[in-house]
């Protein structure tokens, strides 16, 4: 049986599916099933035996099940069913049917390298945030530009050193392992230059492995990263921007706002917990607006929710962008596509993080 907790995740994870991905979810109820008159598809329900997509013609609405041989244990097994479905309606769809966002990604995926770098500096940019500088092995990393953010990976115990030839695959290959050595997440690239990248990580009271990692770094340590990639896609013409960040997504749109051409206009909702950990940036101070939690934890509260709802959006050329716990986004973007005529291509939320009860 799912535990709450991965009830919680799977059904976060059938949201992104449903808004980032529709195209994928549509070619698998055409060709999985073999239903070419499909109009709309998307994904209903997510159990431990079945997924079910609920199917639109024309003429009909009605949902089919693909049964599971095992039972998934967790979100990452439930997505990675969904891929194995998606593979399966390749396999009997025509040879020129144009591929999906997620099967284009993961080609470029694969093609992605593996660096091996150190930390050069370390530097505190509020009571919650550490920023991180990475020196050396860097020096074929792409600058991809704004939200580039590249795959973290620690060693449990600090003096152990990377083996030659390490790749990511080599990572994947020991997660989940009882005596697992090697931990991992992502972070976004806040400053780029030539073999050298500045992060910030955020500090917690309860920190999973990479932040407790990023509050004891000393120079000299050793990381492996991964990538880079980038969510940030403008439509075309977009000339208005609404960036929505919790800490972990800040640097992300700093560094996004960074590469924005100057006639075109932006605010930033970020939220923090207090004006103790909130900063100074070489912004005007209209365009960053500072949303406090103040007693709630982080990933709780409606503070940022009721501040989107009171704003009064034009959507001609505006692009939503910004990321922080799943959940949150998850009613951000809801209340956004309710509220008013946004395309599915306008608005990217991202679920940074995830809060466990």
């Amino acid at each position: 049986m799912f535990t709450e907790d991965t009830r919680e995740a799977i059904h976060l994870m059938m949201d992104v599916y449903n808004d980032r991905h529709s195209d994928a979810i549509l070619f698998i109820a055409k060709y999985y099933f073999k239903e070419i008159g499909v109009t709309e598809a998307s994904l209903s329900s997510f159990d431990e035996s079945k997924l079910t997509l609920s199917i639109k013609t024309k003429s009909d609405t009605y949902t089919r099940n693909i049964e599971f041989e095992a039972e998934p244990s967790n979100s990452s097994e439930a997505a990675a069913y969904l891929l194995e479905c998606l593979s399966e309606a390749r396999n009997k769809a025509p040879e020129d049917e144009p591929k999906t966002k997620i099967e284009v990604e993961i080609e470029k995926n694969q093609k992605l390298k593996t660096y091996i770098t150190q930390v050069s500096a370390t530097k505190k940019i509020s009571s919650n945030i550490i920023e991180i500088t990475f020196k050396n092995g860097l020096e074929d990393l792409p600058n991809i530009r704004n939200d580039a953010f590249l795959f973290f990976i620690v060693p449990k115990v600090k003096k152990n050193k990377f083996p030659k030839g390490f790749s990511m695959a080599d990572y994947r290959s020991m997660v989940g392992q009882e005596d697992q050595k090697l931990f991992g997440a992502y972070y976004t690239v806040k400053s780029f230059r030539k073999n050298e990248i500045d992060v910030w990580f955020v500090l917690h009271k309860d920190p999973g492995p990479l932040a407790d990692w990023a509050s004891k770094a000393e120079l000299g340590d050793h990381v492996a990263v991964w990538g880079p990639r980038t969510s940030f896609l403008p439509p075309e013409k977009t000339s208005n921007y609404l960036f929505i960040a919790d800490e972990t997504a800040q640097p992300a749109v700093l560094a996004s706002v960074e590469n924005l051409p100057k006639h075109d206009d932006f605010l930033c909702l970020f939220e923090t917990q207090n004006m103790s950990t909130q900063y100074t940036y070489e912004l005007e101070k209209e365009r960053i607006e500072w949303v406090y939690r103040d007693s709630d934890k982080a990933g709780e509260g409606d503070k940022l929710l009721n501040r989107i709802n009171e704003l009064d959006l034009d959507v001609k050329n505006l692009y939503i962008f910004g990321a922080g716990e799943g959940k949150q986004m998850s009613k951000i973007r809801k209340l956004l596509k309710k509220k008013y005529p946004i395309k599915s291509n306008q608005i990217t939320l991202t679920g940074y993080w995830r809060k466990t009860k």
